[in-house]
């Protein structure tokens, strides 16, 4: 069957309007999956550490062990003070005056072996206490990601202003070198910052666990 010149010119118009329209679907369709702008957000990181109620409680917690170290460094300091005046008192030379004098020795090496275990132990709960801070916030952002379908998000590191340490053993130049060389970001709108979010998002969650959590026996 032949088609007259014009029915075959409205057919070609017509062959011509589906493919386009193929096109522009299949177009559209990788566009959705390889063409979406990724969603930014940042974070204030050390004003999140700042605020966060887990972090207050822990520092509560280290002030306690800090105390009760104190008090018993004090205890300990007053044993050996009360050695030593004892052993001033003794002016003659007695096997009781030898054997309180070796006995303050063996004080004194228990005591400083004591002193620096303490420093150690404290020093290793306070970095305990910002790893386990440092994995709370890395969740808490990974959930609100999840929840906000963000791709990324940054650690906003713009704020503040470049300072120098006269006390330093660099130069003052070497030093603003070295913060300028680690900053990342020159400029982020506060319309992608989510600090507030994550920092009320991680109060709740914090306050939650511990009324849900069981009372001690």
């Amino acid at each position: 069957m032949k088609l007259s010149a014009s029915k075959r010119s409205i057919f070609a118009a017509t062959v011509v309007t589906l493919f386009a329209a193929t096109l522009a679907l299949a177009y559209q369709s990788g566009a959705s999956r390889v063409g979406q702008p990724t969603a930014v957000a940042t974070v204030n990181l050390a004003a999140v550490m700042e605020k966060l109620e887990q972090r207050s409680s822990a520092q509560a917690n280290l002030r306690t062990m800090a105390e009760k170290l104190k008090e018993e460094d004090q205890a300990k300091k007053a044993d050996l003070t009360k050695m030593q005046d004892e052993l001033k008192a003794m002016t003659e030379e007695t096997p009781e005056r030898d054997a309180l004098q070796e006995r303050l020795a063996m004080g004194t090496l228990k005591y400083q072996a004591w002193q620096n275990f303490t420093g150690v132990k404290i020093d290793i709960e306070k970095s305990l206490v910002l790893q386990d801070l440092y994995r709370s916030i890395k969740e808490a952002v990974a959930q609100l990601a999840q929840t906000s379908r963000l791709d990324i998000v940054l650690v906003d590191d713009s704020k503040g202003e470049l300072r120098t340490d006269a006390e330093a053993r660099v130069s003052r130049e070497a030093q603003i070198l070295q913060q300028v060389a680690d900053r990342r970001m020159l400029f982020t709108s506060p319309q992608i910052d989510i600090t507030d979010d994550l920092i009320e998002r991680m109060n709740n969650a914090f306050r939650n666990a511990g009324a849900n959590k069981p009372a001690a026996p």
